[in-house]
C-alpha cells in the first residue's frame, strides 16, 4: 500500500459508512410507518452512534490529508 492509498481508502470507508447510515434511516422510516415505535428507537440510537463518530472520522481524515499533503 502506498502512502497515497491510505487516505483514499479511509475516505471511501467513510463514504460507505454514510451510505449505510442513510439506508438504515430509510428502513427506520419505513418501519415507523408500518408500526410506529416498533424498532425505530433502536435504529435511531445506532444511527446516533454513526453520526457522533462521523464528525471525528471526518476531522481525522482532514488532518491526515493535510499531513499527507505536506510530504
Amino acid at each position: 500500500m502506498t502512502p497515497d492509498t491510505l487516505p483514499s481508502l479511509l475516505y471511501r470507508l467513510n463514504q460507505n459508512t454514510h451510505a449505510v447510515a442513510s439506508a438504515i434511516e430509510e428502513i427506520a422510516r419505513w418501519i415507523d410507518q408500518q408500526d410506529p415505535g416498533a424498532m425505530s428507537d433502536v435504529l435511531t440510537r445506532h444511527l446516533q452512534v454513526l453520526a457522533d463518530n462521523s464528525e471525528v472520522i471526518a476531522d481525522s481524515l482532514a488532518e491526515l490529508s493535510v499531513k499527507d499533503a505536506k510530504y
